[in-house]
């Protein structure tokens, strides 16, 4: 495989950077003028709700949001045009320090860098729950890079966000703050055990992230049983009324939905689904650029599991806080079209995970090979 220079990397990085401003105003254009008011109706909504003008009639799972933002509405802001351009703003400068960081790229993450400034513009940068999310990663990602090595302490910190996420946000984030702790325990063992991670031995890992997802489920019967119905149920109470893309489960129906084994045999089905939608294509050649993207992260996501033992402390910790919002993401994404919404927030712990440059080992940290010095002076040769 062509592998690119040294300086060939580091003009890729700077060509990003330079696109990534221009991006996110095509980004915009298509957001406010091109695409169809239908995809931005929770957005209007927001508005409605925050306004009071209430046109579109109130939602109560939207309140948190909405009194979120009214509490930053410094502006004075009534539109979405004005939130768009606005959080558009700051979401891009904040994008562009966090790609500053990366010192090189490949010619593949500069379009991952591309789509990601493009998409962050059209459906998250905006108002919405989305920049809410965004924001709990940002934390989580302090975390992770506090500067100090203890794993430990610090997948306990991305944990306690999750949690804190669960108790003030999206309540379902409770399951990621678990198995925060228990994807650390399952990766932690390959990182530590396995000396190469071969295919059979990723897959290996991801069953055990979903083995170790399923038996949480199960086991939650015992403590909260009304939580326990409420992820049975999910797929059929937690939909989006006239979304084109839902994410329906292949197996049984309303009449068995607490069903225990159909709920593992769907997760599985649907986590392959979200992973690589190729079904897509079938509904519109339209949706090709989310298939690329979302093929994008698949192949880093996996790229990582296979680096685990090589890839620093930043790394291991991002695909263990990616994983365990992935994994739990399964359960509750009505469609994709708020799967790309949602992931797509993730951005600032996945990015670590994109970009080789932020995950690999310093040079102090790679075992070097022990030098053996033969000393011969001062020896005596026998005839």
């Amino acid at each position: 495989m062509f592998k690119e220079s040294k300086k060939t990397r580091e003009n890729n990085r700077a060509a990003a950077l330079a696109a990534i401003v221009p991006v996110a105003i095509v980004g915009k254009i298509v957001a406010l003028f091109i695409l169809p008011s239908k995809y931005f109706f929770d957005n209007e909504r927001m508005i409605s709700m925050l306004t009071g003008s209430d046109t579109m009639g109130s939602w109560g799972g939207y309140q948190s949001t909405v009194d979120i933002f009214a509490k930053i509405n410094y502006f004075n802001f009534t539109t979405m045009t004005e939130w768009s351009l606005a959080l558009g703003a700051v979401g891009t400068i904040i994008l562009l320090i966090m790609v500053s960081k990366v010192k090189e790229m490949s010619i593949a993450e500069v379009f991952y860098t591309l789509m990601a400034a493009g998409l962050l513009n059209i459906y998250v940068f905006n108002i919405g729950k989305e920049p809410v999310q965004m924001t709990y990663f940002l934390c989580a990602l302090i975390v992770i890079m506090l500067p100090f090595d203890n794993n430990t302490l610090k997948i306990i910190g991305c944990a306690l966000v999750f949690y804190w996420e669960s108790n003030t946000f999206r309540s379902y984030y409770i399951l990621m703050a678990v198995m925060c702790i228990g994807f650390w325990v399952v990766f932690s063992i390959f990182r530590r055990i396995v000396k190469n991670m071969t295919s059979f031995k990723i897959v290996l890992a991801i069953v055990m992230c979903a083995v170790a997802m399923l038996s949480l489920i199960f086991a939650s019967q015992f403590v909260d049983k009304k939580s326990y119905n409420e992820v049975m149920d999910a797929k059929f109470t937690h939909t989006n009324e006239g979304a084109t893309t839902d994410i329906s489960n292949w197996i049984g129906d309303e009449n068995d939905s607490g069903n225990y084994v159909n709920y593992s045999v769907n997760y599985v089905i649907n986590g392959i689904r979200m992973m690589l939608p190729i079904e897509l294509l079938v509904k519109s050649p339209g949706y090709f650029p989310f298939v690329i993207y979302q093929v994008f992260l698949l192949v880093y996501w996996i790229r990582a599991i296979k680096n685990i033992k090589t890839i620093n402390n930043h790394g291991f910790l991002a695909l263990i806080c990616f994983t365990s919002y992935i994994f739990g993401s399964f359960t509750f994404e009505p469609d994709f079209g708020s799967w790309v919404r949602h992931e797509a927030a993730s951005f600032p712990v996945f990015y670590v995970l994109a970009f080789e440059d932020l995950c690999k080992k310093e040079e102090e940290e790679l075992e070097e090979p022990t030098e053996v010095v033969y000393e011969t002076k001062n020896i005596q040769y026998i005839d």
